[in-house]
């Protein structure tokens, strides 16, 4: 048997709304604080391998500062055709981006890295990669520049928010919206569970893990 040790809170290393909001639907004592790690530092030819590098990376930049928290770091990368797409800097690139992901299959890849500094030392306590294919429709050119009069393109990756509006871009089935959203809720509770933390036995804390 390992070491019993004590987390006294949880620490979300996003800024996003969207993952805020997940986050709080699962009934878990959080907050919120940005990480200050440069994400950019990391690239990988593995567009999938690059979602959880940098969701680790995030993570680990916050465990040292905050010893008696646990940290999740998230991060969500998108791969078309073997290549992944950024986040898109201009209008222009963001009407590209969907003409080039109109008609096609690409796919979401949405990681999450569970880490605390509680031991004295940054422990990985879990991590995992949700994959979502996405099937996006035929797109006019009409219909592009209609959805990116929206706004809805502006700092996202894909350049489309699937849980609002951007819902009319693609062909159902779509896969698990949180997933899609950047923070997949039931692959997360899995994992907090796996470690000991059972948001819906104890949503505030403290919890007891094992080192």
């Amino acid at each position: 048997m390992g070491e019993r040790v004590i987390i006294k809170e949880i620490i979300l290393g996003s800024t996003s709304k969207y993952r805020k909001a997940l986050l709080e639907a699962c009934g878990v004592s959080f907050r919120v604080v940005a990480s200050g790690a440069d994400e950019k530092s990391i690239n990988s030819a593995n567009i999938r391998d690059l979602s959880l590098e940098r969701a680790q990376l995030k993570a680990d930049f916050l465990a040292p500062l905050y010893p008696s928290g646990l940290i999740i770091g998230a991060d969500q990368t998108l791969s078309f055709e073997g290549q992944g797409l950024e986040k898109a800097s201009s209008r222009e690139e963001a009407f590209q981006n969907l003409k080039r992901l109109s008609g096609a299959i690409h796919y979401l890849h949405s990681s999450i890295c569970l880490v605390s500094a509680v031991a004295g030392a940054s422990k990985t306590f879990g991590f995992l990669t949700c994959d979502v294919p996405m099937r996006m429709r035929n797109l006019t050119d009409a219909e592009i520049t209609a959805y990116l009069d929206l706004g809805e393109w502006q700092g996202v990756v894909g350049c489309y928010q699937a849980e609002n509006r951007g819902s009319q871009l693609f062909n159902p089935p779509m896969g698990d919206t949180s997933a899609i959203m950047g923070l997949p809720q039931t692959d997360l509770l899995k994992l907090l569970r796996s470690i000991g933390i059972n948001p819906l036995l104890n949503p505030s804390g403290p919890w007891e893990v094992e080192v």
